[in-house]
């Protein structure tokens, strides 16, 4: 490498047309082109595939070419510029690529040895997901064996997903998880046999799809992906129903958790209708309460719906004063007449 100069490699994001027979929105596929390259001791340029597209670049009009193609606009750091929200979240990924596969380069100018360090990482970016799913299940609750069951199951469903295909870490991207969560949301329940259209309830799947997403999340700390897509994925709401842990007159009650995190409770008692958010005392009882050990899941539903019911009653109790102050203003004012 001494005996041919000492160019460093680059790596920058650039535009690539994608052929398309729509011509109202064309798409420009985002390469990385690689300067600098030694193969077979000369110098050379590579390409690498982002698996991303945009169709709103922004072009610089004073800028062409050497085919007459004007260049994108770029900001201060080099992100080419888009008008979409959307495309331009694909330009700072592709970015975020750019940066990494640079500082491996550089790395490998650096250090002695580096190559191998590089064909680590690709080794893992190869890596079964669904391998190393069934790996951290194994390895996360080594000595209590009903946490370690329910990784394993949350597994099984992604193996379940795959049919058979097999997926590598480089071959992750954000369609591949939503395609994931939307399996999940429609997947159906198992327990019920004879009826095919009963599907997993929401808090089912989204304890599935945070098992997962955990998986990505540590998968990205060790170096199996560059980029943390978990971060960038939407938890699945968790709806818990306990409609049968009340009495007959309790119509419906769901409480709902967001993907913020905050809790919404819905409760109908036949004369009382209550829709509202649960503070942080009350959901700290719940927290508690949910967090028991010598509860079953029965004994926690039956005390959250206690919890409930005093939600229930207050709010009726509210409502019951405003209409008698609402009734004695509305008399004392015919009586004034």
């Amino acid at each position: 490498m001494d005996n041919i100069g000492t160019l460093q490699p680059q790596v920058i994001v650039c535009l690539r047309h994608s052929a398309s027979k729509n011509t109202t929105n064309q798409a420009w596929k985002l390469v990385l082109e690689i300067y600098n390259v030694v193969r077979n001791g000369k110098y050379t340029k590579i390409y690498e595939a982002v698996h991303r597209s945009v169709t709103t670049p922004i072009w610089d009009k004073d800028k062409k070419n050497n085919y007459g193609f004007y260049h994108p606009k770029r900001n201060s750091n080099g992100v080419i510029l888009c008008e979409s929200d959307i495309d331009q979240e694909a330009c700072l990924y592709a970015d975020k690529i750019r940066q990494k596969r640079q500082h491996d380069y550089e790395i490998a100018i650096l250090y002695d040895g580096h190559e191998e360090e590089l064909s680590e990482k690709d080794k893992k970016r190869r890596k079964n997901v669904l391998t190393y799913f069934r790996e951290v299940a194994e390895n996360r609750h080594p000595d209590k064996i009903s946490s370690q069951q329910a990784w394993l199951i949350a597994a099984d469903k992604l193996e379940k997903f795959l049919n058979g295909k097999m997926v590598c870490f480089k071959d992750i991207n954000l369609r591949f998880v939503n395609d994931y969560r939307s399996f999940l949301l429609t997947m159906h329940n198992e327990r019920h046999v004879k009826n095919l259209n009963k599907q997993v309830s929401s808090t089912t799947a989204a304890r599935y799809f945070m098992f997962f997403r955990a998986v990505l999340h540590q998968a990205y700390n060790e170096g199996y992906m560059d980029v943390d897509i978990a971060s960038k994925t939407t938890a699945i709401k968790k709806e818990v129903h306990m409609r049968d842990a009340f009495t007959a007159e309790m119509k419906e009650c769901t409480l709902t958790i967001g993907n913020d995190g905050r809790a919404t409770l819905s409760a109908d008692n036949g004369s009382t209708k209550v829709t509202r958010d649960i503070t942080n005392a009350e959901m700290n009882k719940i927290q508690t309460i949910l967090g028991a050990d010598n509860l079953n899941d029965e004994g926690k539903k039956i005390r959250i719906a206690g919890l409930v019911n005093n939600i229930v009653i207050s709010q009726q109790v509210s409502q019951n004063f405003e209409q008698k102050m609402s009734e004695s203003q509305s008399q004392t004012q015919q009586l004034s007449r």
